[in-house]
């Protein structure tokens, strides 16, 4: 019986072996991957990272948004928690930030005076709409976009009692010589019509080290059905 246990716990030593194994493996490459990118955000209008702020806030760096696909407004929206909207077509968002909004009526859509309460910025510059209609923007060549939650009106203005949205386009090189790149996607909706997409960029150094210019424009059409 003594030696029938000490064989069947060398069996069980053996099976866990490739458990231990795939376990150290899964460390060492977790190690290897190295830490987590680390975004600088201006929420407080001075540079310092997300995992430092204490307000609620959500930011999207590049590569993030590249990867998950987020093209416009409504895909930000999607992703993060307690933002969400309705649109009444092209740059006509009715934005709201956990319940807070302007609910406006069409008739009274276009009215000045109703003044949202979610402000928005690309890059220091408000693009807030006078009316309760926000803009659309296209994600592309932006270097992140914050998603600040609460009030915040000490920082942005009046209109920024629900949160504030932050775009941020990215800056151009300042190494000699220029570069550029260029995307095109095609599709086709079921019952309509095809869809593209045309994205591009293009940057040069006019000073090296010290100015550079950086140019982007983008083309999307997609069809109903």
């Amino acid at each position: 019986m003594k030696h029938a246990r000490i064989v069947a716990a060398w069996v069980a030593a053996l099976g866990a072996l490739p458990l231990l194994l795939g376990a150290s493996g899964g460390i060492l490459a977790q190690q290897e991957a190295g830490p987590l990118e680390e975004i600088i955000v201006t929420a407080r209008l001075k540079e310092e990272s997300a995992q430092d702020i204490g307000q609620s806030i959500r930011a999207f760096g590049q590569r993030e948004m590249e990867q998950a696909g987020i093209i416009d407004f409504g895909d930000l929206a999607r992703r993060a928690a307690g933002m969400d909207f309705s649109t009444r077509g092209p740059n006509a968002n009715e934005v709201s930030m956990r319940g807070l909004s302007k609910l406006v009526f069409g008739a009274t859509l276009d009215i000045l005076g109703t003044q949202p309460l979610v402000s928005q910025f690309l890059d220091e510059i408000p693009v807030t709409a006078a009316s309760a209609r926000q803009r659309d923007f296209s994600t592309f060549d932006l270097d992140r976009v914050e998603v600040l939650k609460g009030p915040s009106p000490t920082y942005f203005g009046e209109g920024s009692v629900g949160g504030t949205l932050r775009y941020y386009s990215t800056d151009p090189s300042l190494e000699e010589g220029g570069r550029g790149k260029l995307n095109l996607n095609l599709s086709s909706t079921a019952n309509g019509d095809g869809n593209f997409t045309v994205n591009a960029a293009l940057e040069h150094s006019l000073v090296p080290g010290k100015l550079g210019v950086r140019m982007a424009a983008f083309k999307r059409k997609d069809d109903g059905f």
